[in-house]
């Protein structure tokens, strides 16, 4: 059975949410940016030259397409992005043909819990910056696994904890492992470590959200609360980033 309330947290939390009371203005907020993880020239770059034409990916948790977008306009590859909010997959839908490549992109509206146990077959599986939609590492690894033949290649965007950090000073120090514990969880489930990067430059985008949040208050006072709530855990995220934890992007290969 479905945990429609589960998938209701996830999704908040995988967009720096604390609730999901706030999920009805996250489209709103969220307007102004296209890429909500990794930038995608990163992601499609660990691709580049390491999938046969005819490779199929699954973009899992795809928000609005970026990621994908960029792969089939660079690298001429099919990508089938999901995403449980609607208003991202119609955006994602949108950008697919105005970049040209709407033959080559596929979306769809769906609980990712529910899609890494029917998508199988893939030569590739991406799943960044999920907020551990599909559960902890140790948890979402082997589910990223399922969809792909062997051989094939997962993309993980994620962070792991700096070794100086001082958990008293993380803001979400639950959300995070080591280096180390990672590298041992890829050796346990059978993956090959291709490529590791950490070179990773986010864009700043609080000065947007920041300004969409302050519209919303216009209309819904009584929101202030859960809004100030949200900018600030955005400014947290931005901290622990720049003080305690290496965001990261993970190619790997299943053995």
């Amino acid at each position: 059975m479905i945990d429609n309330q589960k998938i209701k947290d996830n999704l908040a939390k995988s967009l720096t949410a604390q609730t999901e009371e706030l999920n009805m203005f996250l489209p709103y907020l969220l307007q102004d940016i296209w890429e909500l993880g990794s930038p995608c020239a990163d992601i499609a770059q660990l691709l580049k030259d390491r999938l046969p034409g005819e490779a199929k990916i699954l973009d899992l948790a795809c928000g609005k397409g970026a990621a994908a977008v960029k792969i089939a306009k660079e690298l001429g590859l099919n990508v089938k992005g999901i995403d449980i909010m609607p208003q991202f997959i119609d955006y994602a839908k949108k950008k697919a043909v105005e970049n040209n490549v709407g033959d080559l992109c596929a979306f769809e509206v769906n609980d990712i819990n529910t899609s890494v146990n029917t998508h199988k077959g893939y030569n590739c599986v991406i799943l960044d910056w999920a907020g551990g939609v599909l559960g902890n590492p140790v948890q979402s690894v082997p589910k990223l696994k399922q969809t792909i033949v062997t051989g094939g290649l997962i993309i993980i965007g994620d962070a792991y904890l700096n070794p100086s950090s001082d958990l008293n000073d993380i803001k979400f120090k639950n959300d995070y492992i080591s280096l180390s514990s990672w590298k041992t969880l890829f050796t346990l489930e059978g993956l090959k470590p291709v490529e590791t990067k950490t070179d990773i430059k986010f864009a700043d985008n609080f000065a947007l959200i920041k300004t969409r949040a302050a519209e919303i208050l216009v209309k819904h006072p009584q929101k202030k609360e859960l809004l100030d709530s949200y900018i600030q855990n955005i400014q947290n995220k931005q901290a622990d980033l720049e003080q305690n934890i290496t965001g990261v992007l993970f190619l790997l290969q299943k053995t």
